[in-house]
């Protein structure tokens, strides 16, 4: 919606539409002449996640504007975080924590990240016979067999691909829980390889220096930069145990990345139930900021 009126009491607005995006998620709005515009998200299955322009913005004589936003599915109640700084400048890899009750996440502006909670039902590329993933459901362990697990032997299972949409532009860390295993199952019980490419057809499989002999053993750390630039993601797990009793468990992992796709600067805090929360901005250099957010229902 423009500025410009053609008619007061009630206003007429000289360029007022909605659109819809096509089957790609693109629009083209032509012959829009000089003014400032306000644009909305309309939909009720999306929450506007993140914009390169914000509105109201100014569209100049003879000027063509790229507007892109990055949307997520209705969850619930969202917060949508905007970190700039004096000038209004952007800033990405900030640390915005929410804190609530049940809640406390940590995100960084201007990275997205996938997930994995559940292996459920095969939702995997492929295992080893020794690995359990629908007992306790969606959990990652060793198979329990005859009230014990297998030991002296390790055991692998590799995800499906995650498609990113995009090459990324750089990769930031990987977490899982639990961070820590079982002490009786031994040094390493949990190891992590990932495999990246653009083709979705090479995988090859490496740790924390870049090297096939190396892997991830602490959750939370920085990914090899040999995986930026990649679209295509799988990762390998490798489960081990000295004892018979006890098993290393993969509940959750998450990686982290930024892409030219996602806007920067912001961060979307989605599935969110009604309550107060305490938000937490912070970044090297910069003076950290503190506020609080309610959330409360639509209806």
């Amino acid at each position: 919606q423009g500025s410009k009126l053609v008619g007061t009491a009630p206003d007429i607005y000289k360029y007022a539409s909605t659109s819809i995006t096509n089957s790609s998620g693109n629009i083209a709005l032509g012959n829009v002449e000089w003014d400032t515009y306000t644009i909305s998200d309309t939909s009720t299955d999306y929450y506007l996640a993140g914009s390169n322009f914000f509105s109201p913005l100014t569209i100049n004589p003879n000027s063509t504007i790229n507007l892109r936003w990055l949307v997520k599915p209705v969850n619930q109640s969202a917060l949508r975080v905007i970190v700039q700084n004096a000038s209004s400048t952007l800033l990405n890899d900030a640390s915005v924590r929410l804190q609530g009750t049940g809640t406390d996440i940590t995100m960084y502006a201007g990275r997205e990240s996938f997930s994995q909670t559940d292996w459920s039902g095969g939702q995997y590329y492929g295992k080893d016979a020794n690995i359990e993933t629908d007992n306790p459901f969606g959990e990652v362990k060793l198979l329990l067999l005859s009230g014990k697990y297998a030991t002296s032997t390790v055991s692998s299972l590799t995800s499906n691909t995650f498609d990113l949409g995009t090459t990324s532009t750089e990769f930031h860390n990987v977490s899982w829980n639990p961070t820590n295993q079982p002490a009786e199952a031994g040094p390493d019980s949990f190891r992590l390889q990932i495999a990246s490419n653009n083709d979705n057809n090479t995988w090859v499989f490496v740790g924390p220096d870049g090297t096939t002999g190396s892997y991830y053993t602490e959750s939370g750390v920085s990914i090899h930069q040999s995986h930026d630039n990649y679209r295509y993601v799988r990762y390998k797990v490798y489960l081990q145990t000295a004892n018979g009793n006890f098993t290393p468990t993969l509940r959750d992992i998450d990686f982290e990345f930024s892409s030219d796709c996602i806007p920067d600067g912001q961060v979307l805090f989605n599935g969110l139930s009604n309550g107060t929360y305490t938000l937490t901005v912070s970044k090297p250099s910069y003076q950290t900021f503190t506020d609080s957010a309610r959330s409360v229902s639509s209806g």
